[in-house]
C-alpha cells in the first residue's frame, strides 16, 4: 500500500539471532555483512532480489525474523493492487473489500509516515466500489476521506466514469456540519493528529467536519495507535486508549521513517545512528531512489563516519555483479569521510582541478518519499503490488 520512494538496506542484529540462522564455521566478519531494510516501500521486488543475493553470498547479517520483515517492508503496507483491480473489474466487490480491509488493518497496526497516503488510496478504492454498486452517498464519504488524508489525492482519468469524476469533484468541497472527537489516553503526554495534520495534546476536544477521519495517537516510547472514526453531529465520538510499550519493530518503523526523510549524506548518517544502534549494525546500505536502470544505493558506515559513492543495482544483473558492487562499497578505501561531504546535486565528488583534494565532496541526495514503509504482505498466492495511486 503506499508512496512512499526511498529504500533502505541496513546491517546487522544480535549475534545470537545470526548464529541461530547461520551456524557454519568460517562466516565473514559482521562488518562484511548487511541486512536489508525497506524504508520507502518502492520496488519491493528489487529489494527482495538484493536480499537474496546478499544471503546467497553470505553477505547478509540477519536480525530476528519479525524485525527483519519490518525493516524490509515485508509485513505491512501495500496491497495487492492487481487483485483489487481484477475483483473490481469483475464486479466482485466482496473480494475487493476483503483485501482492502486486511490492508487497512495491517497499515494501522504498523503506522509510519506514509499511513495517511496509503489509507487515502484505499479509501479511493472504496469510493470506486461504492459508486459501481450505486451507493453514491457512501462513495462520496469515501472519496472525501481520501481527500482529507491526502489533499493531493487524484485518480487515473481513464478509470472512473463521468459520475465518479463528479463525485470526486464534490469530495474536494468540505462539509459545513461538524461534530466532536474526545480522546482519553494513557500516558497523559500523548499527542493526537487527525488526517495527518498537526498533533495536539490528547484529551482536548476536537471539532471536526462530519464523516470519516484518520486519528493517530502517539507518545514517546509507546506504540502508536491509529483508527478511522466516523464523526457525526449528533453526539461526540470517544476514543479511550492505553498505548502499549514500544516494541523493537515499532521503534524500527519510526527510525526507518526518520532516516529515509533525512537528506542524503551527513544528515542521513546522523539520523541513521539510532537505527544502527537498534539493530546492532555499523553499516547501512540505503536504497535512495529508483530509475529505469534499477535502484540507487549508497553505503553509510556509522562507526567510520563514511559514506560510499552512489551505485545503481539492476535486479536483472547476475548475483555476482550485484555482490561485486556491494563488496566494493564495503571497502573503506572507496568511501569518503562524512565530515567532508556537503549535500549537493551532482551525484559524485567534484574535481575542478588538479588540487581536487582542496574541495568539499558534493553528493547528490536522491529524492526520498517515505512511503513506508510500505510493507508488503502475501494475499493468497500472488505477489503484492504497492499502492502508488490508480
Amino acid at each position: 500500500m503506499y508512496r512512499r520512494l526511498a529504500l533502505a538496506l541496513t546491517l546487522v542484529s544480535t549475534t545470537t539471532a545470526y548464529a541461530d540462522r547461520h551456524s557454519d564455521e568460517g562466516e565473514p566478519p559482521a562488518d562484511d555483512q548487511v541486512v536489508v531494510v525497506n524504508a520507502s516501500g518502492d520496488n519491493p521486488g528489487q529489494v527482495e532480489r538484493i536480499h537474496r543475493v546478499l544471503d546467497q553470498r553470505r553477505m547478509l547479517f540477519h536480525v530476528n525474523e519479525s524485525l527483519e520483515a519490518t525493516l524490509e517492508g515485508r509485513t505491512v503496507l501495500t496491497t495487492d493492487l492487481e487483485l483489487i483491480r481484477h475483483a473490481y473489474a469483475s464486479a466482485d466487490f466482496t473480494t475487493a473489500l476483503k483485501i482492502i480491509e486486511e490492508d487497512e488493518k495491517r497499515l494501522m497496526q504498523r503506522g509510519g509516515a506514509d499511513l495517511t497516503t496509503s489509507l487515502s488510496t484505499l479509501a479511493g478504492w472504496r469510493g470506486l466500489i461504492a459508486a459501481a454498486d450505486d451507493k453514491d452517498d457512501e462513495s462520496l464519504r469515501q472519496f472525501r476521506a481520501a481527500v482529507r488524508m491526502n489533499p493531493a489525492y487524484q485518480i487515473d482519468k481513464k478509470l472512473p466514469s463521468p459520475k465518479v469524476r463528479a463525485i470526486i469533484l464534490k469530495a474536494h468541497r468540505e462539509v459545513d456540519a461538524t461534530g466532536v472527537l474526545k480522546t482519553t489516553v494513557d500516558p497523559d503526554d500523548a499527542r493526537v493528529a487527525v488526517d495527518g495534520g498537526d498533533s495536539k495534546q490528547a484529551g482536548e476536544k476536537l471539532k471536526l467536519p462530519v464523516g470519516l477521519h484518520l486519528v493517530q495517537i502517539s507518545a514517546q516510547q509507546r506504540k502508536s495507535h491509529a483508527e478511522i472514526v466516523d464523526i457525526d453531529d449528533a453526539k461526540p465520538v470517544r476514543i479511550d486508549v492505553l498505548l502499549d510499550p514500544e516494541s523493537l519493530a515499532d521503534k524500527a518503523v519510526k527510525l526507518v521513517d526518520e532516516s529515509a526523510a533525512a537528506p542524503s549524506g551527513a544528515a542521513r548518517l546522523d539520523r541513521a545512528r539510532a537505527l544502527s544502534k537498534l539493530v546492532g549494525a555499523n553499516r547501512l546500505l540505503f536504497v535512495e531512489g529508483a530509475s529505469d536502470d534499477g535502484v540507487k544505493v549508497r553505503l553509510y558506515d556509522i562507526s567510520l563516519k563514511k559514506i560510499s559513492k552512489s551505485m545503481t543495482l539492476d535486479g536483472n544483473e547476475s548475483s555476482a555483479a550485484i555482490a561485486s558492487q556491494i563488496k566494493s562499497a564495503l571497502d573503506p578505501e572507496s568511501s569518503v569521510d562524512v565530515n567532508t561531504v556537503v549535500i549537493g546535486h551532482g551525484g559524485e565528488p567534484e574535481h575542478d582541478d588538479a588540487r581536487w583534494y582542496n574541495h568539499w565532496y558534493i553528493w547528490a541526495g536522491a529524492a526520498v518519499v517515505v512511503g513506508g514503509a510500505l510493507v508488503a504482505y502475501g494475499y493468497e498466492s500472488r505477489d503484492p503490488t504497492m499502492i502508488k495511486g490508480f
